[in-house]
């Protein structure tokens, strides 16, 4: 039983003698009363100003507002209500009972009971404020909260859902997940399950049990955020892998193509034959630009913080260069970037454009080839859209696309073209989307971008202190 000595108490009470005598009686029991009333709106100022914990309350006051109009006026403030009253017939009990009050007192009454009577109401009193509490918290808190009767297979009756719950289980999808679960639990007779689902732009970690027999309770966890940033993490870390890896091939690839081409000049030096001297000079040809692919990947593997690029005169200048690498398919420019600047040397955008192309190419080798470069930006983004009309890619190879060492091309292909235009994507803040079906590809590099003249007030005017 709750201790009630230092608990706070207010009488309304309007036969005086009464009141006297029960104020001795709470003082004597501990409680300090804060005051006392003989009038109904009187006492409603009062209790409503103190906010104490227990409320003595004559049903019958010779007042205009009544012990029950009290009683209404002052639920918001959650006071412990006992009723004092002289008369007990059905009907004014029934009157009381329907302000919920927390018991009553039939006059006369000895100490024995008067303690009982508000022990049993403090007690009571503390539950349901503890119960409000935790109802505030479990509807303010970002946690979905779903508790149901799991009746068969297909009947599932709700008992309560907090607001979050309500609002995340509007799709179709989410809710379907987590009445699968509710059911699964059950079936199988676990305590306990965690399933994490994925629907539309909301990843929900799920966790049921059960409570009772047929009663699952759910609790749903947003962790889209958590989620998106163990992608980016992800993402990240792959993208410093594949630097490092692109680093350390490049460097060592280079370093043995510079023994080709020393040895290619001494031999040259040394031989005297046109012929041969011919031969040598191909093969020194092709270590120079074999040379020169390597130094791109060393550019693509550095970071390159703060270089931009004019994207529309970029993509102009690199026109000519795709188009002959579309060949022999037909190549055409949809769109303009004039006007917007990218974090993006000028380097990794035509290794980006380059890959896609000659990917796009030789998608239609079989057929007359058409591939396209649409240029879109506004609102602060850019598109580099690549399509072409050739044979698309099974399910599969999309799955595997963007995998390092993962090509169509058997031995002819080394697997790093995708993989570079998404690192070059990503280092630039972007994104890769691809789309294919059994006619055609379409390759989506998105990316911010700023108006040249933003860009040029920025320099002018300098980083902000």
């Amino acid at each position: 039983m709750v201790g009630i000595a230092g608990r706070t108490a207010i009488i309304v009470e309007d036969e005086a003698i009464v009141a006297m005598d029960l104020e001795t009686r709470l003082t004597r029991l501990g409680l300090h009363v804060l005051g006392v009333a003989a009038d109904g709106g009187d006492a409603i100022d009062l209790i409503l100003q103190n906010k104490p914990d227990l409320v003595l309350l004559d049903v019958q006051l010779a007042s205009s507002t009544s012990g029950l109009d009290v009683a209404r006026a002052v639920a918001g403030a959650f006071p412990a209500v006992l009723f004092l009253t002289s008369f007990s017939d059905d009907q004014t009990v029934a009157k009381a009972t329907a302000t919920r009050p927390y018991g009553f007192l039939i006059k006369p009454f000895d100490e024995r009971a008067l303690f009982a009577a508000i022990s049993v109401a403090l007690e009571r009193r503390d539950s349901e404020a503890q119960l409000r509490t935790l109802s505030d918290v479990i509807n303010r808190v970002d946690v979905g909260v779903f508790l149901c009767d799991v009746m068969d297979d297909e009947l599932i009756v709700p008992v309560l859902a907090n607001p979050a719950f309500a609002s995340w289980a509007e799709g179709d999808a989410i809710r379907g997940v987590i009445l699968d679960t509710c059911r699964d639990i059950l079936t199988s007779r676990e305590r306990t399950r965690t399933v994490v689902s994925t629907s539309g732009r909301r990843t929900l970690s799920i966790h049921a049990e059960i409570v009772e027999q047929h009663r699952v309770v759910v609790f749903a966890t947003d962790i889209t955020r958590l989620h998106e940033a163990e992608v980016q993490l992800e993402a990240s870390q792959r993208q410093e892998v594949v630097s490092r890896f692109v680093q350390g091939l490049a460097h060592d690839f280079n370093n043995e193509l510079t023994i080709i081409m020393a040895s290619t000049e001494l031999m040259m030096e040394r031989l005297t034959t046109r012929d041969l001297d011919d031969d040598l000079l191909l093969v020194r040809q092709a270590a120079s630009r074999a040379s020169a692919l390597t130094h791109q990947l060393l550019d693509l593997s550095r970071a390159a913080e703060g270089d931009t690029i004019e994207l529309g005169a970029v993509v102009e200048q690199l026109t000519p260069l795709l188009a002959r690498a579309a060949r022999p398919a037909t190549f055409t420019v949809n769109g303009s970037g004039r006007g917007w600047r990218c974090s993006m040397s000028a380097t990794s955008l035509a290794q980006l454009l380059m890959n896609l192309v000659m990917n796009a190419r030789d998608a239609t080798a079989e057929m007359v080839g058409l591939v396209s470069l649409t240029v879109e930006s506004r609102d602060g983004r850019a598109r580099l859209i690549v399509e072409d009309n050739g044979r698309g890619m099974s399910d599969d190879v999309m799955a595997h696309a963007f995998d390092a060492g993962f090509s169509t091309k058997g031995t002819g292909g080394n697997g790093l073209g995708l993989m570079m235009v998404r690192v070059i994507a990503e280092r630039a803040g972007g994104t890769v989307q691809l789309a294919s079906g059994r006619t055609g590809t379409c390759i989506t590099v998105e990316f911010p971008v700023r108006s040249a003249v933003e860009f040029e007030a920025r320099s002018v005017a300098g980083p902000r202190a």
